[in-house]
């Protein structure tokens, strides 16, 4: 028998503000075996939220010091837990799941306390990101002719409305910090390009990214820019 095992990191590459120009040299923030992937930052830049999924456990929500210092597992639940987002003030992540109420849109306390269900989500809904402000999350659906789409809610499940209209893939979105406009990726074959959504709805905009996988991961806090993968 054989067995085939995958192990994913986190690194941080220090950056300039102003320029975006790197500053120093790459370094591991997380380490050992699993997969720890979708890593987002508090507003303030101290502390790095991210999913962990460990062989013989379920996926959960780990939160870290911004350096990678003092690791800590936010959930437990054996459902798998996805997507965190910080929520306004840094006290608390919210994130996706799937408990014994359906899929859902979850919150829980930075010191792993206070655990409750904000609102519902659609079956199959995928990378939740909520708003700077807390007050909206943006998720993508597949519809019944297999295209996938981007939608946005109220984090008390008000007001659900279809954002895109992509004939194959647009997803994976992540807000800008004034929460007017949302970067995400829009598939077209092999190739995955980067596109600004209006948050209000519009038709999203093409960035010149060329041929290949381009993904969204963040916005600049100060400026215009995305940190893209």
């Amino acid at each position: 028998d054989a067995a085939l095992g995958t192990a994913t990191n986190l690194w941080t590459l220090p950056m300039d503000p102003r320029t975006a120009e790197p500053q120093g040299p790459v370094a591991p923030l997380t380490s050992g075996s699993g997969r720890h992937s979708r890593p987002v930052f508090s507003a303030d830049g101290r502390l790095l939220a991210f999913d962990h999924r460990r062989v013989g456990t379920s996926q959960d929500i780990w939160v870290t010091d911004a350096d990678g210092a003092s690791p800590r597992q936010l959930t437990f639940d054996p459902a798998v837990d996805a997507s965190p987002s910080f929520l306004p003030g840094t006290d608390g992540v919210a994130f996706l799941s799937e408990r014994g109420e359906g899929l859902g849109l979850y919150a829980i306390g930075l010191g792993g306390g206070n655990e409750r269900r904000l609102a519902p989500l659609p079956r199959g809904a995928d990378g939740a990101r909520v708003t700077p402000d807390g007050r909206q999350v943006a998720y993508h659906v597949a519809g019944q002719d297999g295209s996938v789409n981007l939608w946005v809610m109220g984090t008390d499940g008000s007001s659900p409305r279809q954002l895109t209209f992509d004939p194959e893939l647009v997803g994976f979105a992540c807000w800008s910090p004034d929460g007017r406009w949302l970067a995400a990726e829009r598939r077209r074959g092999e190739n995955d390009h980067l596109v600004v959504v209006p948050a209000g709805g519009g038709e999203p905009r093409l960035l010149p990214s060329g041929t290949g996988k381009h993904w969204a991961h963040s916005w600049s806090p100060a400026g215009p820019r995305l940190a893209i993968a």
